[in-house]
């Protein structure tokens, strides 16, 4: 038997790189708001296609603002952010597709159910929900439909 100090160091040999152009370049983008609250220290990151990420922090260090200024749904105060080489007001433009799923999920309190569900769907244009989820399997079915919509350009249920 072998003990751990007879084998070889593990090293890590990072894969070479099969994209040129990164899916997404976080250039210096920090956020600050008018009250002075420093929501995001300036960051740089880049990510490859393909490429799987996690941010990882405390409650309050940036990581949902850092979110979403990649997905546009917030300015950068100052710096910049680009996707597929582009900045992200120009995403359309590029013929790419992107989306992230909320860690909690983020609803319209005066809306059903259906609707907030239906919401993320309906503006990726996925078609409704099919009608031959069995009861006892809907709820889990909506919420694996969404996690696939983000995914898929055409999901299907159960």
């Amino acid at each position: 038997m072998t003990s751990p100090a007879d084998s070889p160091p593990l090293v890590h040999t990072p894969m070479p790189a099969t994209y040129s152009t990164p899916a997404v370049e976080v250039l210096s983008a920090e956020k600050t708001y008018p009250n002075g609250t420093q929501a995001l220290l300036p960051v740089d990151l880049t990510i490859e296609e393909g490429e799987f990420v996690t941010l990882l922090g405390p409650s309050g260090c940036g990581k949902s603002t850092l979110l979403k200024m990649v997905a546009g749904l917030l300015e950068p105060t100052d710096g910049r952010l680009h996707l597929w080489r582009k900045p992200v007001a120009q995403l359309d433009e590029s013929g790419k597709k992107m989306a992230f799923v909320f860690q909690s999920p983020t609803l319209m309190p005066w809306a059903s159910v259906q609707t907030n569900v239906r919401l993320p769907l309906d503006l990726a244009g996925v078609p409704s929900l099919p009608t031959h989820c069995p009861v006892r399997c809907r709820a889990a079915c909506r919420c694996a439909y969404r996690l696939r919509a983000a995914w898929s350009p055409s999901p299907t249920c159960c």
